[in-house]
């Protein structure tokens, strides 16, 4: 067995540089630890299914204590982000599987991968460190509720962001991919072909980014023209989207309070751009729910700049 004895936050941190091609992961919990059901979540918030969807797998007779996170990531299976099993013995758990135990259960003789959580002070700390690249998304969503004459991105430039980026690039299994789809996007940036987004929007998006005053009217008026038209921050809203989901059936206590907006992020479009239709920049701006899928997506895109 291959064992890795890594702290929570450093299991978040590192755990798809070991998927390499594999498109579907399965992902094991053995052990009675509360830190595997924390692992469990955070697994699933980075699990979006870009290549592939993932899967969670617990011991029937285990399963009690994961009944509370099953219940949280229901809605998530329905919609297709991940799957959920119970293994009915250790050798349906283990298949093809990549083992998640605590110290006190490692399975003797487990030839696959395996992470081992160690029982450690910075897997309480949910702190943001000063120089966290998430600490510059937060500030982003700030801008959520802003009055429309002093909306627009921080300006402070984000810097280089983590590796396992799954509010921008999906988790990406090794640099190849990931430089791909740096490239497409940096592609984007230098020519105006509609690709990055609508042609209308290019000018405005792009000096936003450099950091360049842009009315906050304007900039909401070229991220509103992404909605009707395919592109590149599009895809990236929608992915964003997801990922909202799937942290937020995770982590947030009251998940009855945003029901509405938990729904595949097509359908979210179709029923947001009802409400919007014939409709003032001012008017529509209180209303709008979807622009803020955008603010994470434009705050990373500085950083290729």
């Amino acid at each position: 067995m291959h064992m890795n004895k890594l702290t929570l936050n450093e299991l978040e941190d590192t755990l798809w540089n070991y998927l390499g091609d594999n498109l579907s992961p399965k992902f094991a919990f053995w052990g009675k630890s509360p830190l595997l059901q924390e692992a469990f979540l955070r697994i699933a918030t980075i699990s979006h299914p870009y290549f592939g969807r993932a899967k969670f797998a617990v011991l029937s007779s285990e399963s009690a204590q994961f009944e509370a996170q099953f219940k949280k990531m229901a809605i998530a299976e329905s919609l297709g982000l991940l799957s959920l099993e119970i293994a009915k013995s250790s050798e349906e758990l283990c298949r093809d599987a990549i083992l998640i135990c605590d110290q006190e259960s490692a399975i003797k003789g487990y030839s696959g991968l395996c992470f081992c959580l160690l029982d450690h002070p910075s897997n309480l700390d949910a702190s943001i460190a000063p120089n966290d690249p998430y600490r510059r998304g937060f500030a982003a969503l700030s801008q959520i509720g802003s009055p429309l004459d002093s909306f627009c991105l921080p300006k402070e430039p984000a810097r280089e962001p983590l590796q396992r980026d799954w509010h921008y690039l999906g988790p990406c299994r090794d640099q190849k991919a990931y430089h791909a789809i740096q490239d497409e996007l940096l592609l984007g940036l230098k020519k105006n072909e509609g690709t990055l987004c609508p042609k209308e929007s290019y000018d405005t998006i792009l000096a936003c980014l450099r950091g360049e005053d842009v009315p906050g009217k304007e900039l909401y008026r070229a991220i509103k023209e992404c909605y009707r038209s395919p592109c590149l921050l599009r895809d990236m809203a929608s992915y964003q989207h997801d990922t909202w989901i799937l942290r937020t059936l995770a982590f947030n206590e009251d998940v009855s309070a945003k029901a509405p907006l938990l729904v595949p992020y097509p359908m979210l479009l179709a029923k947001e751009l009802s409400k919007l239709e014939n409709l003032s920049l001012e008017e529509s701006f209180p209303k709008d729910t979807l622009y803020s899928d955008y603010l994470i997506p434009l705050t990373y895109l500085r950083s290729l700049l």
